[in-house]
């Protein structure tokens, strides 16, 4: 979801007529565990010397030629995102980059306990020209308010931003209360149509001889697997789960542990049923049309359910373990509300991005 919703992002702005790319800044905490370091990486890390013979031994190793899930993001990264040629590995890195706009967002990067502490980069703490604006599309802590330990921080310097917009209703609320005035917008991956979302999957492939149900959950509740097993049984169908590990507890299913951006695209757009926990889950699952049911998470939910309310969706959302019932969906009306507001979150970059693009031009 955080991938496919940075790509997502820059696609819009592009449609709308922006030149625009995504700051390649490395957040040392997150880039630790989760990227492949290539030879400007080891350089910048270890110095010439030793980071060329790091970046030899890995050539012998094999370690740049995998089919792991982490290769499979580092590919996606590179060869479909739009990134700065510069690389940016400090916060003191950040003061004063040629931008006219720096947009903030989007996914749960206010949330401080997913950035091990307070990232007050993520509220601009760095220097900026006069002339550039400091913006926030769709961006998120989680919940309907800050951690304790940003929420002082994070109000300091939101209040110097030219325009703030967040996903969920509740945190709008909050920082309307606290005099930043917010806008509710979508998230990024749903400024795209299905059509756009479709152009990205690669050549069909048969991830189950019959039809499948579709697992994307964070969960280790034997209760839910139980479920699941059950609902797949009942509907005779193939169970694949998305897991960054495969569990005891999900025993009889088909586990990809390795799926990738463009794998993810493709799991949903095939199956016949999603069940998911997950908020970007949900997205695909109502972009692509399926049928499905999402268990909100008990303490991040906010966002899932924000948007199955939007959507005259509540239907599809279990509180707790129930009953999988089929839900009736009516795809026309869903997609003219999410037209409705996909039309008002574009309009608000139009009217704090493009416009200025325009005035500086």
């Amino acid at each position: 979801g955080a991938m496919l919703q940075a790509y997502a992002l820059p696609k819009a702005l592009n449609k709308l007529g922006v030149d625009c790319e995504i700051i390649d800044y490395r957040f040392s905490y997150i880039d630790s565990w989760s990227r492949i370091e290539r030879l400007n990486d080891l350089i910048a890390t270890y110095g010439l010397l030793r980071g060329v013979k790091g970046y030899i031994r890995r050539l012998v190793q094999r370690e740049y030629w995998g089919n792991t899930m982490r290769h499979k993001f580092d590919r996606f990264e590179r060869k479909v995102m739009c990134r700065s040629k510069k690389i940016y590995r400090s916060k003191a890195d950040l003061n004063n980059m040629h931008y006219d706009v720096i947009l903030f967002g989007s996914d749960q990067i206010w949330n401080s306990k997913l950035t091990d502490g307070v990232a007050d980069e993520y509220v601009g703490s760095f220097m900026c020209y006069p002339h550039t604006r400091k913006i926030s599309y769709a961006a998120s802590c989680g919940t309907s308010d800050f951690q304790e330990e940003s929420r002082d921080v994070y109000c300091q310097y939101l209040r110097r931003f030219y325009a703030v917009s967040v996903r969920e209703e509740g945190l709008k609320n909050t920082l309307v209360g606290r005099g930043i005035n917010a806008e509710c917008v979508l998230d990024p991956t749903l400024l795209l149509t299905v059509e756009e979302w479709r152009e990205l999957i690669p050549s069909e492939k048969r991830f189950s001889e019959q039809g499948y149900l579709l697992v994307y959950v964070f969960d280790e509740d034997e209760r839910l697997y139980d479920y699941i097993r059950e609902y797949a049984r009942y509907r005779k169908l193939d169970i694949i789960a998305i897991a960054y590990e495969e569990k005891k507890s999900m025993h009889g299913m088909n586990v990809l542990t390795d799926c990738g951006p463009l794998e993810f695209l493709g799991l949903f757009s095939n199956a016949e049923h999603v069940i998911t926990t997950s908020f970007h889950g949900t997205v695909f699952s109502i972009l692509f049309h399926k049928p499905f049911h999402c268990i909100t998470h008990s303490r991040y939910g906010e966002r899932t359910d924000s948007l199955l309310r939007i959507l005259g969706m509540k239907g599809n959302s279990m509180g707790d373990l129930g009953n999988l019932e089929d839900v009736e969906v009516n795809w026309a009306r869903v997609d003219a509300l999410l037209e409705k507001c996909r039309l008002q979150s574009l309009d608000f970059l139009k009217k704090n991005v493009v416009a200025y693009e325009m005035e500086q031009k």
